[in-house]
C-alpha cells in the first residue's frame, strides 16, 4: 500500500484485530519477508519449496528462445539457494542477499562450486547435483544461464 494508505488505515485494522505490514521497498521502515525462513526441514519439502522460490526469482518463459537458459538457471538459483539454507557458514545469514551475494562474489562460479563441495563434503544430495549440473557446462553455456539469473 502507499504510505498515504498505511497511515491512514493501519490504526483502523490494527484495532479490529488485523496484523498490519508496511511493504515499501527501498525505505528503513519496511517489514520484511524472508522467503528462506519457510523452507520446510523434510527432504521433499525443502527440494518442493526450493524449487518454487527458485522459480519466483527466474520464472521461465515457455514461448522464449532462452527457455533452456532459463531452466539452467532456475537449477543453478535453487543450488544456491539450498546451499545457503544448510552450510553452517550462513548460519543466521539465511536470506535472499547471500544468495544475492553468491552470484555476485567476483569469483568463476564454477570453481565456485568446486571448492564447496570440496570443502563442505555433508551438502545434501540436490545441492550437490545442483552445482554438479552447472559446473558440467562449458563455460560460454553458464555464461549464457548466469544471465538470467542476473
Amino acid at each position: 500500500l502507499k504510505g498515504e494508505i498505511f497511515r491512514s488505515t493501519a490504526g483502523y485494522r490494527k484495532s479490529k484485530g488485523n496484523q498490519v505490514f508496511l511493504f515499501a521497498p527501498g525505505s528503513d521502515r519496511t517489514h520484511r519477508y524472508n522467503p528462506l525462513d519457510f523452507i520446510r526441514p523434510d527432504r521433499g519439502d525443502r527440494t518442493t519449496d526450493i524449487q518454487n522460490i527458485a522459480g519466483i526469482l527466474v520464472p521461465e518463459s515457455v514461448d522464449s528462445e532462452n527457455s533452456i537458459w532459463q531452466a539452467t538457471a532456475q537449477q543453478v538459483m535453487a543450488g544456491a539457494i539450498s546451499y545457503i539454507n544448510e552450510s553452517v557458514f550462513y548460519r543466521g545469514r539465511r536470506n535472499l542477499d547471500e544468495v544475492t551475494a553468491f552470484f555476485n562474489s567476483g569469483v568463476n562460479l564454477q570453481a565456485l562450486m568446486e571448492f564447496i563441495k570440496e570443502k563442505e563434503p555433508g551438502l545434501s544430495r540436490f545441492t550437490v547435483e545442483s552445482f554438479n549440473a552447472y559446473i558440467a557446462l562449458s563455460e560460454r553455456a553458464a555464461a549464457s544461464a548466469l544471465l538470467d539469473i542476473q
